[in-house]
C-alpha cells in the first residue's frame, strides 16, 4: 500500500514538475508533417466524393485537419457524404461549401439528406414504415 502511494506521488510529481503548459509546448515543438496534400486540393469543385480520401488528413496552412466524414446510406443505394468542406454523392462530383459562411450548419446539404431518406432511384417515396 505505501508502495503503491509512493508510485503515485511520483507520477504526480512528474506530471506536475513540467508546469502548467497543458502540452502546449509539445504541440509549438513539433513541425508539421511534410508531405500531406493541402484540404484545397483534396477538396475541390470537380473533384469526385471518393471514400477512401474524402476523410484524408490534409494541410491547411501550418495545421493538420482531419476532414470527419459523415455518409448516409439512401434509400436509393446511394451514398451521400460530407464534411466541413464539401458533399456530394461517392462517385460523383463534390459540392463546395462556403467556408466563409458564419454557420457550417447553413451550409450543409439538408435537402438532400432528406430527398437521399425519403425517395429512392425513381422518385418514389419510401414506405412509412409498419407499426405493430
Amino acid at each position: 500500500m505505501v508502495t503503491t502511494a509512493l508510485c503515485a506521488a511520483i507520477v504526480l510529481g512528474a506530471g506536475c514538475a513540467r508546469g502548467g503548459s497543458g502540452g502546449e509546448d509539445l504541440a509549438e515543438t513539433v513541425p508539421p508533417i511534410e508531405g500531406i496534400t493541402a484540404c484545397e486540393e483534396v477538396f475541390a469543385a470537380g473533384n469526385t466524393v471518393d471514400r477512401a480520401t474524402f476523410g484524408e488528413v490534409c494541410s491547411q496552412g501550418e495545421e493538420m485537419v482531419v476532414a470527419r466524414p459523415v455518409r448516409l446510406e439512401c434509400i436509393d443505394d446511394r451514398v451521400l457524404t460530407w464534411n466541413e468542406f464539401a458533399w456530394g454523392y461517392e462517385g460523383q462530383a463534390m459540392t463546395m461549401l462556403d467556408p466563409a459562411a458564419e454557420s457550417g450548419d447553413d451550409e450543409l446539404p439538408f435537402e438532400e439528406i432528406i430527398q437521399c431518406l425519403e425517395t429512392d432511384a425513381a422518385g418514389t417515396e419510401a414506405a412509412a414504415p409498419a407499426t405493430p
